[in-house]
């Protein structure tokens, strides 16, 4: 469904939410004043709740190539969009 949503979009771009433990080796870290921690691709609160994410740019492109069928320059477009 995502792919063909994607024939009609004039400009579709990659976003990345990334969280400081991308690219290193820190798992918990402090935001605003919560505790957040990465585990399964996630960040998530002491509760929880959905913090953000641990996807760099690099892996979305990936992702948008192998999972969605998008070819490698489109979706290097997508990603400096």
């Amino acid at each position: 469904m995502l792919r063909l949503a994607l024939r009609g979009l004039g400009h579709p771009m990659l976003v990345s939410d990334a969280m400081p433990p991308v690219g290193g080796s820190h798992s918990h870290f402090t935001f605003y004043g919560k505790n957040i921690a990465a585990r399964d691709g996630c960040c998530v609160t002491e509760d929880g709740t959905l913090a953000g994410t641990v996807l760099d740019m690099a892996t979305a492109v990936k992702n948008c190539v192998r999972l969605l069928g998008v070819a490698l320059p489109d979706a290097l477009r997508f990603a400096s969009a």
